[in-house]
């Protein structure tokens, strides 16, 4: 709750239930998650998870970004890169959507960037899965489908991500895990990366084309520009399971 303000350069702390403008970068490198419309604000809701509270996002146009990052952070898509996210998506057993959590290029081969996101549409092989991708040309998309270990809807969990786009091997080039648990590497693409801008700023709980709109909380966010060590990978995820409780 220390870093959520009720202005987008700052303000005040955010009360319980009230709109967060601000997201403070805890790094020191001054990427702040903003948002200056006050009806598109995610809430703050206290005590979610183990005490703590959390992003509520409504599905509907709550959406941060990271003024300036398309530039700044195009790396993420470019370079190895680490990504945790612990998140709660969905509302009923089957929201039957497509629900982003990070994005900076709105899901499109065509574009630059990357993309986080949460499927639960019934036309997808296996729903409840997350998918990461880095584009152009999908060179890096692994999908989380393996039927024994979805991501249930509306239950928190805690996503790791390890990118690494210029890898020889394409099964290394991305892996997703739940909960700290086994490493899913399913990537068969083998495109070319990108050190272009991405196509749009850093985007959290939706797209750059405002579309896939998150319904649900997020609440943390730790991004490396590097592929952690297994070791490192391991530190990071125990240090969060334990604080969310999951």
């Amino acid at each position: 709750a220390s870093t959520l303000y009720d202005a987008t350069t700052g303000g005040s702390l955010v009360a319980a239930d009230g709109g967060v403008a601000r997201w403070e970068d805890k790094s020191g490198n001054d990427y702040h998650m903003t948002q200056a419309t006050a009806g598109s604000r995610p809430l703050r809701k206290a005590s979610v998870q183990n005490g703590l509270d959390g992003l509520r996002f409504d599905g509907s146009d709550d959406v941060m970004t990271v003024s300036g990052s398309a530039s700044s952070l195009k790396a993420l898509h470019a370079e190895d890169a680490t990504f945790f996210v612990v998140l709660k998506a969905g509302t009923t057993s089957d929201p039957n959507a497509l629900y982003n959590i990070l994005d900076t290029n709105a899901g499109s081969n065509s574009r630059v960037g990357f993309r986080l996101a949460y499927d639960d549409r019934v036309a997808v092989p296996t729903n409840n899965r997350i998918n990461f991708f880095v584009t152009p040309g999908s060179f890096a998309i692994v999908s989380d489908n393996s039927a024994n270990d979805l991501f249930a809807p509306n239950v928190y969990g805690l996503v790791s991500v390890v990118s690494r786009p210029t890898d020889g091997t394409a099964a290394n080039r991305s892996s997703i895990r739940k909960n700290g648990g086994t490493a899913v590497e399913n990537n068969t693409f083998t495109d070319n990366v990108s050190v272009g801008n991405s196509t749009y700023d850093l985007h959290l709980g939706g797209r750059g084309t405002n579309s896939a709109y998150l319904t649900g909380d997020i609440c943390e966010i730790i991004i490396y520009n590097s592929a952690l060590s297994d070791t490192d990978r391991e530190a990071v995820e125990n240090y969060l399971l334990a604080k969310w409780g999951i």
